[in-house]
């Protein structure tokens, strides 16, 4: 089974419904408008039939041009198509590494791209709450001290990831994904708040 058809037999119908919505949004292409389903009549068949449409929908859009033509896109692979991005991103990567690593690659450098946008005060706060959560989670070895003391700095200042992928375990990155995707929500909301807050005192004046 490629790697893509077995992530998408353990994702959660939450999950899938993202994807979904992700991978079927009418902007990829000005054709999706005419041959593409809503993601809505997508997500409405049985299972099987939903992860079916994700598979062939993801390797279409995977696919390079020529793959299209020539109607070859089902033999597009998962891994091939982290390599796209990985080049496409201008990730360092090697050959050699397996596609659960070539993924935390590209995992890294996008949290690492949204690190650096953040201000210093909630790189802070977010530090502290993925430092709180791996010293919760049930490892199967101990982290090494210097990424429980500063796991972000080492991730995101300590050069390539490469270098640390083989120290994380997939349920590290899941927690650490898991930590932002929080932090991001409560961010987003309480600066949307300073901002209606602002134009409400502005228009007071």
């Amino acid at each position: 089974m490629d790697e893509m058809r077995a992530a998408l037999e353990l994702a959660t119908e939450d999950e899938l419904q993202d994807l979904t919505a992700i991978l079927f949004s009418r902007k990829f292409n000005p054709l999706d408008y005419v041959h593409t389903p809503e993601p809505i009549e997508v997500q409405s068949q049985d299972r099987k039939a939903w992860l079916d449409a994700l598979e062939g929908r993801f390797r279409f859009l995977a696919a390079d041009g020529m793959t299209v033509l020539r109607g070859r896109t089902g033999q597009v692979t998962y891994r091939q198509a982290l390599v796209q991005v990985c080049k496409y991103l201008k990730i360092p990567y090697s050959n050699q590494l397996a596609t659960i690593d070539l993924e935390a690659e590209v995992f890294l450098h996008l949290l690492g791209q949204v690190w650096k946008k953040l201000p210093e005060q909630e790189k802070q706060k977010l530090t502290l709450r993925v430092q709180r959560q791996l010293l919760k989670s049930e490892l199967k070895e101990p982290l090494p001290l210097l990424l429980q003391r500063d796991p972000l700095g080492l991730l995101f200042k300590g050069g390539s990831a490469i270098a640390v992928t083989s120290m994380l375990q997939p349920l590290v990155l899941k927690q650490i994904a898991r930590q932002f995707a929080i932090h991001f929500a409560t961010y987003e909301v309480a600066k949307q708040a300073a901002i209606t807050g602002t134009e409400a005192a502005g228009n007071a004046i």
